[in-house]
């Protein structure tokens, strides 16, 4: 392990060797196995991702790993945008509630890892800069979670995973624009009251897909159907008809 100073923050790596010690053992008791014949994370997803069908669900469209919007999310002059709202940068975070929810639990430690499978055999086991099997920490702010994209030897391009060491709470998602976050009931719904109820971030990803959907070039940015599907079903909410191909 090794200790970078990036943008005003520190952060942790991990080699693969250290990683398959201390992360991966967490990571398998969060997330259904990728070769589960029911994983959401397979090319035809299935319909399970978290290990605890106890926990709540909720999904996003937006890159966890640098998900800051410009523009209020829910349109000009809703109140609600203020719960997203960075003061500082003036733009708006989609994680925002999830990681204030995440301080008040004393947690303040984000690991992020890759979507790649480590492979049977490597040279790399102990490699911080050319492994992409190992894992980042950042703390709990929107601006550190961008470290981990691209950052050896997490290497976060495509599918990959945030969680905690507690192991109460993940995130599967993609640097190309979506996210499912699921956690302990008591902890997801303290994200739901910080994020104005979980009404306002079913409205959220409604209203981002029905942006992109809108437009010839951002519709091409969307998941593919089977994922849209896929994320309403984990958090209970009904599709909307233009979801489904014509």
């Amino acid at each position: 392990m090794d200790v970078m100073y990036r943008s005003g923050h520190y952060h942790r790596r991990y080699s693969q060797r250290e990683t398959d010690r201390l992360f991966r053992p967490i990571l398998h008791g969060i997330f259904v196995p990728e070769d589960d014949p029911n994983s959401f994370v397979k090319r035809d997803p299935g319909p399970d991702l978290f290990q605890n069908r106890d926990w709540k669900i909720f999904a996003g469209l937006a890159n966890p790993w640098g998900g800051c919007v410009t523009n209020p999310p829910l349109g000009e002059n809703d109140p609600r945008n203020d719960h997203f709202l960075n003061p500082e940068s003036m733009e708006w975070e989609m994680l925002r509630p999830l990681f204030h929810a995440l301080v008040e639990q004393e947690i303040d430690e984000i690991i992020h890892m890759g979507g790649q499978l480590p492979e049977p055999e490597t040279d790399n086991l102990d490699s911080l800069d050319d492994s992409f099997f190992g894992a980042v920490t950042s703390p709990p702010l929107q601006d550190a979670t961008f470290f981990a994209y691209s950052q050896h030897p997490a290497f976060v391009i495509g599918e990959a995973y945030m969680f905690s060491r507690d192991g109460r709470w993940g995130i599967y998602g993609s640097t190309d624009g979506f996210f499912v976050c699921g956690g302990e009931p008591g902890l997801i719904d303290r994200v739901f009251q910080l994020a104005g109820g979980e009404d306002c971030l079913k409205e959220l990803f409604y209203r981002r897909f029905r942006t992109s959907n809108s437009n010839e070039l951002w519709r091409s940015m969307l998941p593919k159907t089977s994922i849209m599907l896929g994320m309403c079903k984990l958090s209970g909410w009904d599709p909307l008809p233009e979801m489904y191909d014509p």
